[in-house]
């Protein structure tokens, strides 16, 4: 089975480090794994028995979206681990997706096309 939390030199000290937690905190850091893990499937991670993996950006943002949420949604009533847990698996996440979507790359229309809807909506001066 394939990493559920970002890769790191220090990955098996951090898991070692963290305290021992009740079991209903491991209920919801399992949750939150559970949703990572089918989001980085969905950004082509392999999953056992399934060599090939395959991109499926749509999925993967919807994956990512479901933990956004659970973060605003539990806002304040999360104890140190799970904010770490979700905090860390939710930006790899998202930087992971900014990546396969191409979205770090820069476009070199988008000056042109800001310029152009400024214009459209009348909020620059016309030449």
């Amino acid at each position: 089975m394939g990493s559920l939390m970002p890769a790191s030199p220090n990955h098996d000290a951090e898991r070692t480090a963290m305290p021992e937690a009740p079991s209903e905190d491991l209920d919801f850091i399992n949750l939150v794994t559970l949703v990572a893990s089918t989001a980085a499937s969905e950004l082509g991670d392999r999953k056992p028995g399934n060599p090939q993996p395959k991109l499926n950006l749509p999925r993967a943002r919807q994956f990512i979206n479901m933990l956004s949420g659970l973060k605003k949604k539990t806002e304040g009533r999360l104890n140190e681990a799970e904010i770490k847990v979700l905090d860390t698996l939710l930006s790899d996440l998202q930087a992971r997706y900014v990546k396969a979507a191409g979205l770090d790359k820069e476009d070199p229309n988008l000056q042109l096309l800001g310029r152009l809807a400024a214009q459209a909506y009348g909020h620059s001066k016309r030449p």
